[in-house]
């Protein structure tokens, strides 16, 4: 592969360190390697390796550099062909999106912290057609202050050279204990040396043996020599030792009995089989053993949304640990070190980031054997019509790999990045019945499109979309649709003549199936075929994910296990009489003990009335979960209980009760059919 990198800065960091030995592997594997960045210590070892490596000021917010570096990728993008382009900070991000977009070369963007978020910003940033986080509380930052889909980042962790960083070989037992802090000692990640610095005393005063090693370069590098000086000074023997910055850390760990840090630093030293407290300016997590270590991946050993670090706690910590015997440590840091060793290194992280890149290539390779177009209502923000056109698309891939995928949604192509195929506007109409007339198959992916309740003017549209195919000679389907009883004769004598010639009618209940056999009664050679809803295909989330959403909720008990909860999914346009009906249920549900969780399915209706039940019944509020975060969510819940139909969809999928609510045709026929409780009224 012909690769592009970009970042703010290749100066020390662990973001930097990264993408440098991300960078390194890929080239040793053969990969065509180009970065540019504003240029750093490791940009002049990039060199030496013998990858390009250009300069250019993407980490200035001026607009004459923004102008400049924006023209020279341009240019860049001209000259040569990349076969993917892969972002690391959101300036350089912003700068190739336009470009990479106008000449269909599929972009990556690789997150590695939290970002400052104001409107202004969160409308700037551009995430390319995929992304990777480096841990899952990044992933659900970007799901609830970007609104990106989880469906569409994956999350791979920072990768270490593990060949470089093991546990050292035997060496000679000293009467001294040595507590190394490494990090960059600037003001935003030194609180910890300050810290350390004031606990010396008592500390030493404890454990006479004891030696404070403080690593990194910095702003605050200064401060802390005035105040480590003042500090040796009551005593024979320096207390704190202020290395600067360090090329190779390893030695350092290797003479440690305990390292003090986070991110890149926890896991080095603990691939090097070293003791960690693991403790930064985001938080602090305590002496770390085999059972945090996953509290602590999630944050990619950051402690974000941890509580704070005081002195108490970092004493109580090193305390901790000096009260461990020898055979305690050794245990310990053997199986921290293993796991380390297993699932950080750098091959392991390179070949997971390749299978991403084949992914997103393979998605950009638009050379199939015709055009599948999708039809739905997708593309408003509706959870349960993401869910149909993933479940369409997977579909349509299974059933003609060979074939290039088109979907029809609201917004076109800024839709692309969410499903991962061409997208066209529902409104670009001409663009659209381009593509339809070339189109091999013209699909309805789901939902009930041919009904006139919200208007005759949408079922107008469809039914024009499906009959001008047909027209063309194209292959029509239907994937598991639903029908609603027409209001009008016109609506009865479209929806009538539009299903005539199709070449496969799927409905999804049993009520839109008496339905369409009732408007072809004289024609019952027609193919009409009852199956599930395509939502109902949606696959749960890894257990990885689901844990991480069940900690982040709270939704956990102190001995790991799930808490009762019951999933909520009311909807906004409602009566009041219903809304009223379905307070007094959630009364009852929360006497039972049970926690509500609320979600809303679709944002722009529902996001009001979950965000004020959330708040009356004390309940939680869900943001920034896809349908295969619900359906995994849903496995652990007592019931879910809904006003949309795709809330009980997914609830049928997970296999947990529901009940439906609500005087809506649809979700009534789906409760009698599926096994659920449905409340009306009249009840």
């Amino acid at each position: 592969m012909t690769l592009l990198f970009l970042t703010s800065s290749l100066d020390r960091g662990g973001a930097e360190t990264h993408l440098f030995s991300l960078v390194t592997e890929l080239a040793r594997r053969g990969h065509s390697i180009t970065v540019l960045s504003s240029g750093g210590a490791m940009a002049e070892r990039l060199a030496s390796l013998g990858i390009d490596h250009q300069t250019l000021p993407l980490h200035s917010r001026s607009p004459f550099a923004l102008l400049y570096s924006y023209r020279f990728i341009k240019r860049m993008l001209r000259r040569k062909q990349y076969n993917l382009i892969h972002a690391h900070a959101r300036i350089p991000a912003f700068l190739v999106a336009r470009t990479a977009r106008r000449k269909s070369i599929p972009m990556i963007t690789t997150v590695h912290a939290k970002f400052r978020t104001t409107p202004l910003l969160r409308r700037c940033s551009r995430w390319g057609n995929y992304s990777i986080a480096v841990s899952e509380d990044l992933k659900q930052y970007l799901c609830e202050h970007y609104s990106l889909s989880s469906e569409r980042i994956s999350v791979i962790p920072n990768g270490i050279d593990t060949a470089h960083f093991h546990p050292s070989p035997p060496k000679e037992t000293t009467e001294r204990t040595r507590l190394v802090y490494l990090s960059r000692l600037d003001d935003d990640c030194s609180e910890i040396a300050f810290l350390l610095c004031k606990l010396a005393p008592r500390i030493r005063s404890h454990h006479c043996d004891l030696e404070i090693v403080l690593g990194g370069g910095g702003t605050s590098l200064p401060k802390l020599q005035r105040l480590a000086e003042q500090i040796n000074s009551s005593y024979e023997k320096p207390l704190i030792v202020l290395l600067g910055h360090l090329d190779d850390p390893r030695p350092l760990f290797w003479e440690a009995d305990c390292v003090i840090g986070a991110s890149r630093v926890a896991l080095e030293a603990m691939a090097c089989g070293v003791p960690v407290i693991l403790a930064g300016n985001e938080g602090f997590l305590g002496l770390l053993t085999p059972s945090l270590l996953s509290n602590a991946a999630a944050t990619n050993f950051c402690c974000r949304g941890a509580k704070a670090a005081t002195s108490k706690l970092l004493f109580d910590a090193i305390c901790k640990f000096l009260s461990m015997t020898k055979e305690e440590r050794i245990m310990q840091t053997a199986l921290l070190s293993q796991e380390i060793q297993t699932h950080y290194n750098m091959e392991r992280v390179a070949k997971e980031t390749l299978l991403v890149y084949e992914h997103i290539c393979k998605e950009f390779d638009h050379t199939g054997d015709g055009t599948l177009v999708i039809c739905g209502y997708y593309g408003d923000g509706n959870t349960g019509d993401h869910a149909l056109l993933r479940a369409a698309i997977r579909q349509a891939k299974k059933a003609n790999p060979t074939f290039s995928l088109y979907a029809i949604t609201a917004h076109g192509k800024k839709d692309e990045p969410l499903f991962g195929i061409r997208c066209i506007g529902r409104r670009s109409l001409f663009s659209l019945l381009r593509i339809i007339r070339s189109a091999k198959l013209f699909v309805f992916g789901g939902g009930t499109l041919l009904q006139d309740r919200t208007s005759l003017r949408s079922l107008f549209y469809y039914t024009f979309l499906l009959n001008y195919a047909k027209r063309h000679s194209v292959a029509c389907e239907l994937w598991a649709n639903g029908i609603a009883p027409p209001r009008s004769r016109i609506a009865r004598k479209l929806i009538r003549g539009a299903l005539y010639g199709c070449q496969k009618i799927g409905l999804r209940d049993r009520r839109s199936l008496s339905l369409a056999r009732e408007l072809y009664a004289d024609a019952p050679n027609l193919a009409l075929v009852l199956e599930e809803d395509l939502a109902q295909k949606t696959p749960p989330a890894d257990q990885s994910r689901v844990r991480f959403l069940l900690a982040r909720y709270r939704l956990l008990c102190e001995d790991g296990t799930a808490r009762r909860f019951a999933i909520i999914a009311p909807r906004g346009r409602k009566l009041s009489s219903q809304r009223h009906m379905f307070r007094w249920w959630l009364t009852r549900l929360i006497s039972e003990g049970i926690h509500p969780v609320f979600v809303p399915l679709f944002p722009k209706e529902d996001a009001f009335l979950c965000e004020r039940l959330s708040s009356e019944f004390r309940g939680t509020l869900l943001q920034g979960v896809s349908e295969s975060d619900l359906v995994g969510l849903m496995c652990h819940c007592q019931t879910v209980a809904s006003m949309r139909l795709h809330g009980l969809i997914f609830a049928s999928a997970a296999g947990a009760p529901f009940v439906g609510f609500g005087e809506d045709p649809k979700i009534e026929s789906f409760c009698r059919e599926y096994g659920g409780r449905y409340w009306t009224e009249d009840l």
